[in-house]
């Protein structure tokens, strides 16, 4: 029985040659197994090589009208792996042994859907190190971020919208949750702190979990150096004489809209008064909304309280000096 068989036309020559270790070779240029092998049928494990001897291997699948509709190869250094064209759209579908459908790339849509057939689908990206970066869970509906050792770090939950940042231990330190509209600093003997700084680093406004102290740089500082045009305040007893404190209840919401429900009783300033008598206290934002600095008060009532004693001061002089001219007269 023969081990070969050859082709020739022309110049060109092809043969089929069955070798010694049960491999079926297509070779071209050569006849009885010599030549370029261009694609060989291993007998041991069924597979299938294209290409060799100098030769890039390539399969492609045409349309009716000789276009490719798939094509697996190489041009130089690249590889490619192409399907679709000739009006037709590339899609990959890979199935379990069940033959339920769990992953499916669609060039149509631009798509890759993993899980489907009521399978959810999950999506890993593993680090240089082998453990898993970042995972997607369709079942879980969830996206978690690791570090390098596979510990959660960042934790996105889409069912409720929570995301959560997780220390080495595991434990969430910051907990963002949608449906309560509540952010958490701190959790299980951390303390939860507040930086916001400046362009330089510098911190411009913090809040200590533990002790409740706010700071902020703008009240803070009073350093001369940082300020310019100072002239003392004048007035100030006649401004506090002017204003107006009162007690109050806070709508719930924002000024435009406020909300039926109130909330606890209050003490302060209706920031419209007081911008008529001091408008440097009261700032407005991009609503409409007044603010009032009750830090910056501050200076009014000293200045104020100054100013009464001043007026005290006279007036005990002029008392003093009017009960010396009584006392002369009754001696008299």
């Amino acid at each position: 029985m023969t081990d070969h068989q050859n082709f020739k036309n022309g110049n060109n020559h092809f043969n089929i040659f069955l070798n010694d270790h049960g491999d079926l070779e297509f070779n071209a240029n050569g006849e009885s197994g010599d030549g370029d092998t261009r694609m060989t049928i291993s007998d041991l494990d069924g597979q299938v090589t294209i290409g060799g001897s100098g030769r890039t291997g390539q399969v492609q699948l045409k349309f009716s009208n000789g276009e490719n509709t798939m094509f697996l190869g190489g041009e130089g250094f690249e590889t490619n792996a192409i399907l679709g064209g000739a009006g037709q759209f590339g899609r990959i579908q890979l199935n379990d042994s069940l033959h339920r459908r769990t992953v499916d790339i669609i060039a149509l849509d631009g798509a890759l859907v993993l899980g489907a057939d009521g399978l959810g689908g999950t999506l890993q990206i593993l680090g240089d190190n082998g453990q898993a970066a970042v995972q997607a869970s369709g079942t879980d509906r969830a996206l978690t971020l690791s570090d390098e050792s596979g510990s959660q770090r960042i934790l996105l939950q889409a069912d409720d919208g929570r995301l959560q940042l997780l220390n080495s231990a595991g434990t969430a330190t910051v907990d963002i949750q949608p449906e309560t509209a509540v952010l958490v600093l701190g959790a299980d003997g951390q303390d939860g702190d507040i930086f916001i700084r400046d362009s330089a680093g510098a911190t411009t406004i913090s809040c200590d979990g533990r002790s409740g102290q706010i700071v902020c740089k703008s009240l803070e500082q009073s350093d001369g150096r940082l300020k310019t045009d100072i002239t003392p305040l004048a007035g100030a007893l006649d401004n506090v004489l002017a204003l107006r404190g009162v007690r109050y209840r806070r709508r719930r919401g924002t000024a435009a809209i406020a909300a039926a429900a109130d909330g606890p009783p209050e003490i302060g300033f209706v920031g419209q008064e007081v911008e008529g008598v001091c408008p440097e206290l009261v700032s407005t934002d991009s609503d409409g909304v007044k603010s009032v600095s009750y830090s910056r008060m501050t200076a009014v009532l000293v200045e104020a309280i100054k100013e009464q004693q001043q007026l005290i001061r006279e007036q005990a002089a002029a008392l003093g000096d009017a009960l010396r001219r009584l006392s002369v007269l009754e001696a008299r």
